[in-house]
């Protein structure tokens, strides 16, 4: 992904939407797992510039457009705060992107009345998650073995939570990572 990435989206965007922004939803990822000894610099700066420096900057392009009482709501993960052992990267961008949520809050609630959350999935069957059966097998296992999380979970379980945070009747909460991961971290 290159540096300048962030700006062309906030370009397109305000094309698209009047040269303002109301919302933004970092959803994007990568989340390959690799065991420590698996890890080099150019998957470190693989994950970290697509989970943290993108989010980042893209907010950073967004502040001349991103209107009074504007929405972000960054998509984190369970494995921000329960990481398992081959998820070294992925757990550690989800981790700093939470920790962007709470310092950006701060900033952007007093200087723009804009409020910033995370939401914190555990596994969602994605289109990513089914072009890999295996993973598709073996999550499914995990989350039915969950007593809190007796499903799978769909990309439908998580809009609305999204939608919520971006709706005015709820600009008191900001700062916030929502749990929706169905109980997962409870098991």
């Amino acid at each position: 992904m290159s540096a300048d990435a962030p700006t062309a989206v906030v370009q397109e965007a305000t094309k698209r939407f009047d040269g303002g922004i109301d919302i933004i939803i970092n959803n994007a990822a990568i989340g390959e797992d690799y065991r420590l000894g698996e890890i080099d610099f150019e998957r470190y700066d693989q994950a970290f510039i697509t989970n943290v420096r993108f989010p980042l900057f893209l907010v950073k392009e967004s502040m001349p457009y991103l209107r009074e009482g504007g929405r972000i709501v960054n998509i984190s993960s369970f494995l921000a705060r329960t990481p398992w052992a081959d998820t070294h990267l992925y757990s550690a961008t989800k981790s700093a992107l939470e920790s962007l949520t709470r310092s950006m809050a701060v900033e952007l609630g007093h200087k723009h009345k804009v409020t910033v959350n995370a939401i914190n999935p555990g596994p969602v069957r994605t289109d990513l998650w089914l072009s890999d059966p295996a993973l598709e097998v073996n999550l499914a296992g995990l989350i039915k073995a969950t007593p809190a999380a007796p499903r799978v979970p769909e990309v439908e379980d998580i809009a609305p939570i999204v939608a919520m945070l971006c709706e005015e009747k709820w600009r008191w909460i900001t700062g916030n990572v929502t749990c929706a991961n169905g109980g997962w971290l409870m098991a």
